[in-house]
């Protein structure tokens, strides 16, 4: 742990640290599971305030530590639950704490949560793993291919990169997403689509969509291509679930491909 943060044990003598390179990665590392613990134990209203550094020890002990005012807070509250909404808003916004696992640890020690802290560990430790190795992984495809012989000979061209997208193209280099977007372009949830896409790609959101239909190379062969981008090119599947998505083969592939790459990956939200 960092000298912000001193190692803590709890009741039975477990340590409820993190590795030190944790501390860094981003909120967004974290799945929607362990948002979930989190936002169980800290919704519930309490009146305990710690002495030491008057904060009430659930969410709005919480907004306050990492910056959020008064009317934020009582915005949350609001909300159906306010720890997600919180850490959802946290992670757009560069004027408060950095939005780390770091300081979320730091945050929930400071609140004496400890029991979150035991709740949380080992979901906290898989979900860093997953994202490393997915960071990995794309610093691997953002890497030219080359083969031995290649190297050897200086006669021989670089492997030529493949392009799944518009994006590949337009940037010559490999292109990575925040979510593939599935839904059935021959319907009627269409409309939803482009306004939802208004809505993610742009302020504050800013995410990076992977849109059939709008994004694909023409005459590809599309599940070929649509398989390599879900399973090495986005983060995330999007599903815009319908009457019209169900009689969609595509869609029917999408769904099933992202999900036979690892059950646990692709989550119903």
């Amino acid at each position: 742990m960092n000298s912000e943060i001193p190692e803590v044990v709890d009741g039975n003598g477990e340590c409820l640290g993190l590795p030190d390179h944790f501390l860094n990665i981003p909120l967004t590392a974290l799945r929607c599971s362990v948002n979930r613990v989190v936002a169980l134990h800290l919704n519930n209203p309490s009146d305990v305030v710690d002495q030491e550094t008057g904060y009430v020890n659930d969410y709005n002990g919480l907004a306050e530590f990492v910056g959020f005012t008064y009317l934020e807070t009582e915005h949350f509250g609001r909300q159906e639950s306010p720890t997600e909404e919180l850490l959802e808003e946290w992670k757009t916004r560069d004027d408060l704490a950095p939005s780390t696992i770091g300081k979320l640890w730091e945050g929930l020690y400071i609140l004496n949560r400890f029991d979150i802290m035991k709740d949380c560990q080992l979901g906290i430790v898989k979900d860093v793993e997953s994202y490393q190795k997915n960071r990995e992984r794309e610093q691997d495809l953002m890497q030219p291919r080359k083969s031995n012989e290649a190297s050897q000979r200086s006669d021989c061209p670089a492997e030529k990169k493949e392009n799944l997208c518009k994006q590949d193209i337009e940037s010559k280099t490999p292109q990575f997403f925040d979510a593939f977007v599935s839904y059935n372009d021959e319907g009627k949830d269409l409309s939803f689509v482009k306004n939802m896409i208004q809505i993610l790609e742009g302020e504050p959101h800013k995410l990076k969509l992977y849109i059939p239909g709008r994004d694909g190379l023409p005459g590809a062969a599309k599940y070929v291509t649509e398989a390599k981008l879900i399973e090495s090119r986005c983060r995330r599947m999007v599903i815009i679930l319908s009457n019209d998505y169900l009689q969609s083969s595509a869609c029917d592939f999408q769904s099933k491909f992202a999900h036979a790459l690892s059950p646990g990956k692709y989550e119903l939200q």
